[in-house]
């Protein structure tokens, strides 16, 4: 997908203007350069407002008044008569995979006794490859639904960036984690599984209706009522799944809120030494709480060793009969046998027949082997494995009831710290903190009800597993059920493969991403020189889809050191994929130090993802080649040296279409590195005295 036109009418700072996007053959890069405050950022703004809503009254800085009418207009609306009326309109053109979309966003701003009072909305036309034109839709439902289809919202977060934007999507905070989860998930069209999925169990529900329908008909009250008793395991298996999900989507978005508030907290000065401590007593929590959850499985699995330490009295009494009844060493079945392949004795005496019928018989009553000795080596190693145990229940029992114990100390400090937040005199500063805890109270619901979810789902499948079974027996048995019954076999495999394809494809899409992200901070990054790399966390709960840095070096000597100690294949026979306990190498081998190259490793992912959408898909892929362009505002402040260069001239390979907002000054300092691409150059004039901007096209 392309876009083609952008035009404005007394939205914000351009009153009247239209911009058109041009790509030449190897020139791909649209320029707008101007002033700080010239008009870049409301540019990408307005494709936000346009596509999605965009809430104005959330800025902060230069660019936050709160409309999208532009502040003169509005100004001289606030001093004009009640009724009086005044509108803004952006309009979006749009091509993709043939067809033409003309999406435009208007809105009305009319003066009541009360306020002013806003009211918008879309209208949406679509020109096909034959030239027909659409009639205008205004169902804001439908208009959502085919522009989610052209460019998911998730997506729109991956492609068009401002400055802030840039530094806070590769910060370990909850909101980076949930946009670069929200990114990958659409980017990997999990939709399009998710959709199977519904398809095959339409069907299910529909054969299953008419199953029992023919069970009653012919009287089989049986297997109707295992048809019935599997439509209510259905039924709870979704309805758990749906709150589980729900509980996912409601932990990432308190998370994120609550980075934000932590955010706004910090920003207030007496509450800022306050707020920080307070985050670094629940990051000792979380480190906690990750160690907790790793030493409970390992306490729990020895404990199932706990029977050894009441075998004293019975070894004993097993080396007490091996004392008594002890055969000499080296006397087995395997040494007598081999006497009487021969014709003489180990002493040299020739075997006759009576000795080899003293050996025969002996035979009969040796073991395989020397028993005597096979015990005695079993109870000391049973006895040595006990001591090594015992050991370790101590010594993990003793760091858990310590862990424990740190989480209920940081625990305490956090509620002074909140009632000494609580203590000032200051209205913002309270209301955060309610909604804080609202927030937090809501989290501590759902890590509650999680696990007994969790723990009731799997009953529920077993139990699905079960009552199938039993289904399709009986059905085997009635003809004129057997249609039925084998068909819904067949749909439940079906959502079986298409739930292990879905996991499978998530997976294999992520790898493949960190990859990518890899390979892009090997080209742009200059840290990457210094043996650092890149990952997007897969696997693991509390840090899945956080972005890290790491060290090669340490994490090869851990994997080595992993791999000779037996951690290695300690968590493999957990369970654990070889990528998972890899990850868990990586995660150990966090490099801290790289925060100052956040613009890096941003510029990196932005790269990555847009690499991996572009490309050409497999056939039997379940994903589609999107081809997304790139507006990215400010991509190099803040950067110098070889990382400037690096990223300037590696932005034109990083999309088909580049829209590109640069200050007059930066793009003096890179400007060889981006003019070779440019395919058109425009530059933003802020009318002095006025609150607005105009936009003029340059002349290559």
């Amino acid at each position: 997908m392309r876009f083609l036109k952008i035009s404005f009418k007394n939205y914000r700072c351009f009153l009247n203007e239209t911009v058109d996007f041009i790509e030449k053959k190897d020139r791909n890069i649209n320029l707008f350069v101007g002033p700080n405050g010239g008009g870049k950022t409301e540019l990408l703004f307005a494709f936000w407002w346009v596509l999605y809503n965009f809430d104005f009254s959330k800025l902060t800085g230069k660019e936050d008044t709160p409309y999208a009418l532009n502040s003169d207009l509005y100004k001289k609306l606030q001093q004009n008569d009640l009724g009086a009326e005044e509108k803004c309109q952006v309009s979006l053109d749009i091509e993709n995979e043939g067809i033409k979309y003309h999406l435009t966003k208007e809105a009305a701003f009319r003066k009541t006794p009360q306020r002013i009072k806003v009211d918008e909305w879309q209208i949406l036309s679509r020109t096909f490859e034959n030239g027909e034109t659409s009639t205008p839709i205004y169902d804001v439902n439908e208009i959502e639904r085919i522009v989610e289809k052209i460019i998911p919202k998730n997506v729109l977060y991956g492609i068009l960036f401002d400055g802030e934007r840039m530094q806070k999507l590769s910060s370990p905070n909850e909101i980076a984690k949930t946009a670069i989860k929200g990114v990958i998930s659409d980017i990997t069209n999990v939709n399009l599984v998710e959709k199977s999925i519904e398809s095959f169990r339409s069907i299910s529900n529909q054969l299953s209706k008419e199953s029992k329908s023919l069970a009653n008909k012919i009287g089989d009250t049986t297997i109707e009522t295992i048809i019935s008793e599997i439509e209510e395991l259905e039924n709870e298996e979704k309805s758990i799944l749906e709150k589980l999900s729900g509980f996912s989507d409601t932990f990432d978005k308190n998370m994120a809120r609550i980075s934000q508030i932590s955010e706004e907290l910090q920003k207030i000065n007496e509450i800022k030494a306050l707020e920080k401590e307070r985050n670094s007593e629940r990051e000792k929590i979380e480190k906690s709480e990750n160690l907790l959850e790793q030493l409970y499985k390992n306490f729990s699995a020895d404990l199932n060793e706990g029977y050894l330490n009441i075998t004293d009295k019975l070894f004993t009494d097993v080396e007490k009969l091996i004392q008594r009844f002890d055969i000499p060493e080296g006397l087995t079945v395997e040494a007598v046998s081999s006497i009487l392949l021969g014709h003489n004795c180990i002493c040299g005496r020739p075997l006759g027949d009576q000795e080899r019928a003293i050996l025969n018989e002996l035979l009969t009553q040796l073991p395989p082997d020397n028993i005597s000795s096979t015990l005695a080596e079993a109870v000391r190693q049973v006895r040595s494995n006990k001591e090594v145990t015992m050991k370790r229940i101590k010594t993990t029992y003793d760091i858990i009831i310590q862990e424990e114990n740190n989480i209920q100390e940081s625990k305490k400090k956090i509620v002074e710290l909140s009632s000494k937040i609580e203590t000032f005199d200051n209205k913002a500063a309270k209301e955060l903190e309610k909604e804080n805890s609202g927030l937090r109270e809501e989290i501590g619901v759902i890590k509650t009800e999680k696990p007994r979810l969790e723990r009731r789902l799997k009953e529920c499948q077993a139990a699905l597993i079960d009552k199938r079974n039993i289904r399709d027996n009986l059905g085997k048995n009635k003809h004129e059920l057997s249609k039925y019954t084998n068909q819904l076999s067949f749909i439940d495999k079906c959502l079986q493969a298409l739930n292990c394809i879905k996991q499978e494809n998530k997976t294999k899409a992520l790898k493949e991403i960190n990859n990518k992200l890899n390979n892009a901070y090997k080209c742009l990054s200059e840290d990457s020189s210094l043996g650092k790399e890149i990952y997007i966390i897969q696997f693991d709960s509390s840090r899945q889809f956080q972005m890290v840095i790491y060290l090669r070096n340490n994490y090869e000597s851990l994997y080595a050191e992993w791999c000779k100690n037996g951690t290695f294949n300690a968590l493999k026979a957990d369970g654990l994929s070889e990528d998972e306990i890899k990850e868990k190498i990586i995660i150990e081998c966090i490099d801290s130090s790289s925060t100052g190259q956040s613009k890096m490793n941003t510029l990196s992912f932005i790269k990555a993802i847009l690499d991996y959408s572009n490309q050409q898909k497999e056939e039997e892929s379940f994903e589609i080649q999107k081809n997304y362009p790139l507006l990215i505002d400010a991509p190099f402040s803040d950067i110098a040296g070889s990382n400037l260069v690096n990223s300037a001239s590696e932005l034109h390979s990083f999309a088909e279409q580049i829209i590109l907002m640069l200050d007059s000054d930066k793009y003096k300092n890179i400007k060889d590195y981006i003019d070779p691409y440019l395919s058109q150059k425009y530059e933003f004039t802020k009318i002095e005295n006025e609150n607005h901007t105009v936009i003029n096209k340059v002349e290559n």
